[in-house]
């Protein structure tokens, strides 16, 4: 999560929004109280935020 939280400069709860609205990739929830993301689905969903420029 604080991976997005500094890339992206934007806050926890923004995050989750993202995630709710597609605009970044749903997590994986191995447990109820942790949540891993794919890194190559979340570096596809910012360079495309991003327009494609990297």
């Amino acid at each position: 999560m604080d991976v997005f939280e500094e890339a992206l400069n934007i806050s926890e709860s923004c995050v989750w929004r993202w995630v709710k609205s597609g605009k970044l990739p749903k997590p994986f929830r191995p447990t109820k109280r942790s949540s891993l993301f794919d890194m190559e689905e979340c570096q596809k969903a910012i360079d495309k935020m991003a327009g494609g420029k990297v």
